[in-house]
């Protein structure tokens, strides 16, 4: 798939981001860290694609380190009915927990809301710490409550 950010590549079975330059190492720590600054950033850009909220850019943010949630996976969150909540809120349109168990499975379903929990506890400590930007408008309550 083109895009700004390079060329994704097929690795033993598992969707890797290759950055479009010959030879380059996915376990130097340098390649490493710009291969999850893309992946993050591929996930941010199909939120802010489909107007998400704050909280929901958490949860993509989060889940962007599981390989298996690429973004294609991710936009069916936005776009397939069957995960739009009949009421959404503010904090969001997404049941998230319906999206997280049907696309991971039962068993990766409690690793990817500690996943998401802990995140969040990082994300929190920038925002309280004023140590980082983090949009004031992220409900921390779903985060940490809603999600179980």
């Amino acid at each position: 798939m083109k895009n700004p950010y390079g060329n994704f590549t097929e690795e033993d079975g598992h969707e890797q981001t290759a950055l479009g330059l010959p030879g380059m190492n996915h376990y130097d720590k340098n390649v490493a860290m710009l291969a999850n600054e893309v992946r993050l950033t591929l996930r941010l850009d199909a939120c802010v694609e489909h107007k998400c909220t704050s909280t929901d850019m958490v949860i993509a943010a989060a889940l962007s380190i599981d390989e298996k949630i690429s973004v294609n996976t991710l936009n069916q969150a936005f776009i397939n009915k069957k995960y739009k909540l009949d009421n959404p809120t503010s904090t969001t349109g997404v049941d998230w927990g319906k999206f997280i168990d049907e696309q991971m499975g039962l068993d990766n379903y409690d690793a990817n809301i500690r996943l998401i929990h802990r995140f969040t506890q990082e994300v929190q400590d920038l925002y309280f710490g004023q140590r980082g930007y983090v949009p004031s408008d992220v409900d921390w309550n779903y985060l940490m409550n809603t999600l179980k």
